[in-house]
């Protein structure tokens, strides 16, 4: 008997993809036997027909059931990896917004910190170069003045720089302040003395 020539056309890249695939499907398929073969098989082993397409009933129910058991764990573990991506997408947000805001809070601060450093040491110069000025001279009261706004000035600006070193040690003591410091290159203190 000749074999009609179906019109369908199949690109030549698509050959081998075609033919592997028959080849797939002949093989299951060659694995497999009719329920009448079956009933056949069952007849030889002195069990009645019926019980064996029951039982092949049976068992492609069974194995529905395992494949609807596997999608759902499939399933369930997938929305739980979802949900934990989604806590995790959240957790990371969260600390990356903390650490940013605690970052920029934190290097202001430092700012305050090296702006009063910086201070003390120029009333500090400033008080050398009084006292220069005014050494070896005689007792007066511009002398007295001078010297003692002098002193005064390094005291408020030391205590100045004082608080702004207590401030900065409470704020690199909190929870997001660490990464913040490795982030901005900060230091974990700062003396409360200049």
């Amino acid at each position: 008997m000749k074999r009609q020539e179906l019109k369908v056309q199949v690109a030549e890249a698509d050959v081998d993809d075609v033919i592997e695939i028959a080849a797939k499907m002949m093989a299951e398929e060659e694995g497999q036997l009719s329920l009448t073969e079956l009933q056949e098989v069952g007849e030889e082993l002195d069990i009645p027909a019926e019980y064996v397409e029951r039982a092949q009933k049976e068992l492609v129910e069974q194995r529905k059931r395992e494949k609807a058991e596997l999608e759902a764990k499939v399933a369930f573990k997938r929305n739980v990896f979802l949900a934990g991506g989604g806590a995790a997408v959240v957790l990371v947000l969260v600390l990356g917004v903390g650490t940013m805001t605690t970052g920029s809070t934190l290097a202001a601060i430092h700012a305050d910190v090296e702006a009063a450093r910086a201070q003390v040491e120029n009333v500090k110069a400033r008080k050398a170069s009084v006292e220069e000025l005014y050494k070896g001279q005689p007792d007066s009261p511009d002398k007295m003045a001078e010297l003692m706004g002098a002193e005064n000035r390094v005291r408020v600006e030391t205590k100045r720089y004082s608080e702004a070193a207590a401030a900065y040690n409470r704020k690199a003591g909190g929870f997001f302040s660490g990464m913040a410091r490795a982030v901005k290159g900060l230091p974990a203190e700062v003396p409360t003395t200049p």
